[in-house]
C-alpha cells in the first residue's frame, strides 16, 4: 500500500478494530464540565474520550510508521520518536482505561469518535503527518490536559489529575517531534512556522492547535521560538469550535 497513489475512497474502515471498541456513527457529545464533575457517568465518559484519543494516537502514529517512511536516515530520529510516543500513549491509554474501571465502567461501553483518522488519510508524508500530529493535535492537548488536570485537582479527584499530569509531561515531548521532522538546522522560527503552514492540511488550521487555557511557556518549554509561538496565539479562523472558552 501507497499513501501517495492512494484513492480519495480510502475510509477510516482501514482502520480495522475489535466490534467493541468500533467508531460510533452518530455524533458524539462531550459533557460540559459541571457535569463531568457531578456525574459519575458523565465523567467516565470524559475519560474514555480521552482514552479514544489516546487509541487514536497508535494507530496514526503506527500508520506514519509503516507508510510514510521510505527509510531516509535523516528521518531516523523522527521515526524512534514516533516508536517512543507510542509507548507513552499506551500508558496513558492504560492509566483512562483503570480510571474508567475504578469508576465501575468499562472503555467499550462509550461512543467513540474517528477524528484524528478521518484527518490522517488525506496526509502523504511524514511532513504532513508531524504538521498535524505533533504541531497541531498534540499541542492543542497541552492545554487540554493542563485544564482538566487543574480542575480535577481542585475538586479532590487526584487520580484524574495525576494521570493528567503525566499526559502533560509527556505530550510536552511529543510536540518537540514536529520540530525534528519540520524544524531547520538553523532552528529558524520563522522557517518552522512556513514549514508547519506549508505542511498543514486542510481543514486542520494552526487554530486547532491551541486547547482551552492556552498556554505559551508550555510551548517555550519546548523550544518553539517566540515568533512560532507568536504566530500560534494570534492565528484565527472561520471554526466556531476554535474559539475556545473555559
Amino acid at each position: 500500500f501507497d499513501p501517495s497513489e492512494k484513492e480519495e475512497s480510502l475510509s477510516v474502515d482501514f482502520f480495522k478494530r475489535d466490534s467493541s471498541i468500533e467508531f460510533s456513527k452518530k455524533k458524539i457529545k462531550f459533557p460540559n464540565i459541571n457535569k463531568i464533575l457531578q456525574d459519575k457517568y458523565a465523567r467516565a465518559f470524559a475519560i474514555a474520550s480521552f482514552a479514544n484519543h489516546e487509541l487514536q494516537a497508535i494507530e496514526c502514529m503506527a500508520y506514519a510508521i509503516k507508510y510514510f517512511w521510505n527509510g531516509k536516515d535523516e528521518e531516523k530520529n523522527y521515526i524512534r520518536g514516533l516508536v517512543a510516543a507510542i509507548v507513552d500513549e499506551q500508558k496513558h491509554f492504560k492509566l483512562y482505561q483503570k480510571i474508567i474501571k475504578d469508576l465501575g465502567y468499562d472503555f467499550a461501553e462509550f461512543p467513540k469518535n474517528d477524528f484524528f483518522l478521518r484527518h490522517l488519510l488525506p496526509l502523504k508524508n511524514l511532513s504532513q503527518f508531524a504538521a498535524m500530529m505533533n504541531l497541531t493535535f498534540e499541542s492543542a492537548n497541552i492545554d487540554f490536559a493542563l485544564y482538566y488536570q487543574k480542575i480535577f485537582s481542585q475538586n479532590k479527584f487526584f487520580d484524574i489529575a495525576d494521570c493528567l499530569e503525566v499526559v502533560l509531561k509527556d505530550e510536552i515531548g511529543h510536540v518537540s517531534l514536529g520540530k525534528i521532522q519540520l524544524g531547520s538546522k538553523s532552528g529558524s522560527s520563522s522557517e518552522l512556522w512556513a514549514k508547519y503552514i506549508e505542511n498543514l492540511v486542510f481543514p486542520l488550521s494552526p487554530a486547532r492547535a491551541r486547547g482551552i487555557d492556552f498556554k505559551p511557556e508550555n510551548r517555550k518549554a519546548i523550544g518553539l521560538g517566540e515568533e512560532f509561538i507568536q504566530n500560534l496565539a494570534n492565528y484565527s479562523d472561520n471554526y466556531s469550535i476554535t474559539k475556545r472558552k473555559k
